[in-house]
């Protein structure tokens, strides 16, 4: 059983979300800085007959309320800490690419239907122009779907060339 599926069925068996339990413990004066299980479980099974599984669960959500949450940059730091050190440089530069050439990825099929008047789906015998199949598509040509789509030639109807005149 997943933790989601854990605060799925709590929340159909009491009616209550993970937010909701942390006002309650709050309330009750449960929600303290280096509380113990045994009386939150306790509480959570006099009052609302959760199992241990089930209490530990919510029990582990009120633990991780009390917790601020670092910030990103925090988290890296804490992962190029120490003899990982070393590594801060190539991640930073490696993200610094990754950061740059996602300004040449392909156009999403929606900006498509905007510039070509239509979806590239569409069958009427062209595909939109400068569109190249992406890498994983090109391993996969052998399929006829494809292989048809890709050796259409540029549209050349007026919708496209009107869009693309803007």
């Amino acid at each position: 059983m997943t933790f989601q599926a854990y605060l799925d069925s709590i929340k159909a068996k009491t009616g209550k979300t993970p937010d909701d339990f942390i006002a309650l413990a709050r309330e009750k004066g449960l929600l303290v800085e280096g509380m113990k299980a045994t009386p939150i479980l306790a509480w959570l099974k006099e009052d609302f007959d959760l199992g241990s599984g089930h209490a530990m669960a919510i029990f582990g959500i009120l633990k991780e309320a009390l917790q601020p949450r670092p910030s990103n940059d925090e988290r890296i730091a804490a992962q190029f800490a120490g003899g990982k050190s070393v590594w801060q440089e190539p991640y930073d530069e490696l993200l610094a690419r990754i950061r740059e050439r996602r300004t040449d990825r392909a156009p999403h099929p929606r900006r498509l239907v905007e510039q070509h008047g239509h979806p590239p789906s569409a069958n009427h015998g062209c595909r939109p122009a400068g569109l190249r199949t992406p890498r994983l598509a090109a391993r996969r040509l052998r399929s006829r779907r494809l292989s048809r789509w890709d050796s259409r030639k540029p549209c050349t109807s007026s919708a496209a060339s009107n869009r693309f005149a803007k």
